[in-house]
């Protein structure tokens, strides 16, 4: 417990937290022994409040949560685990913080009165209420519960009019290795693609180049508005020449103030189908549903 974070709090208080999943790729649930959470915000938007005994991040997610700390006075484990929905191999272990009373409480419900900090020989508590990292049945509940601040005092305005329609596929497709990198031998390698194309990172910020007008030498402003093929996106033995993706640093230009509907379809494509978070940046944006 010597190296392991320890949040400090006081008994009978109402904490907010702002949590983050600084993990790259993938989804994270996140419980706190012997208490619920109440989630008002994700992504610095308030959301209708949701009480809880675990959330889920998606990578680069941000989840505003208000913590009562209404239990007896010691420690508890605040635990993370990834949800893994890949059949390929992940670390799928446990990461966990202490949460730490510090101040004596009086309970309601007893005339007994805490004097000291939480017990140190008695082990932290551990969420029996965390999933496990296969279990999408949580994922998914937890997913639908998640509602915009929709009222007369915070109305939401979704865009009628749509400029710019995008389907826009997300699969784990192959790019040819001439020579042994990533520790594999040549051959071919793993990469995420959109619309089948795979990204190439410039050496020069995108808006950097856009703003000093140096476009020609930086990216290409074709990104495609449809896949390339259409097909059964889930299906089952799809055609090996869906695996291997292009590459490009391609982007999608739209006009200021324009209304975008995107449409993002995951793929069975290589037989890994995969959830797909997806982290958008610096747009206002309404989440209008998903399929299954």
């Amino acid at each position: 417990m010597k190296t392991t974070y320890c949040l400090p709090v006081q008994c009978g208080k109402t904490y907010l937290l702002r949590i983050v999943n600084a993990i790259l790729n993938e989804e994270l649930f996140f419980s706190v022994a012997e208490h619920n959470v109440t989630i008002v915000g994700t992504d610095g938007a308030y959301t209708k409040p949701i009480i809880t005994n675990y959330i889920m991040l998606t990578p680069g997610q941000t989840m505003d949560v208000l913590l009562t700390t209404n239990q007896s006075p010691r420690n508890y484990y605040m635990a993370a685990r990834t949800f893994i929905s890949s059949p390929l191999p992940f670390h799928h272990g446990t990461t966990t913080g202490i949460l730490q009373y510090t101040n004596c409480c009086h309970s309601p419900f007893s005339i007994l009165q805490y004097t000291s900090c939480c017990n140190s020989l008695l082990s932290p508590l551990f969420p029996t209420t965390l999933p496990n990292y296969k279990d999408e049945a949580a994922a998914l509940t937890f997913i639908r519960r998640l509602r915009s601040l929709a009222s007369k005092e915070y109305p939401i305005d979704v865009p009628k009019n749509i400029d710019t329609q995008i389907i826009m596929t997300v699969s784990l497709t192959l790019l040819p290795t001439p020579e042994a990198s990533c520790g594999r031998e040549i051959g071919d390698r793993c990469s995420a693609s959109l619309n089948n194309i795979s990204w190439v990172m410039p050496y020069t910020a995108i808006l950097q180049s856009y703003y000093r007008h140096m476009e020609q030498n930086i990216f290409t402003d074709d990104f495609p508005d449809r896949p390339p093929y259409s097909y059964n996106y889930t299906g089952g033995n799809l055609p090996s020449s869906l695996s291997v993706a292009s590459q490009g640093t391609k982007v999608k230009v739209v006009n200021y103030n324009e209304a975008v509907e995107i449409v993002f379809q995951g793929t069975n494509v290589g037989g890994v189908g995969d959830n797909h978070p997806m982290h958008l940046h610096g747009q206002g944006r309404t989440y209008a549903g998903a399929k299954g």
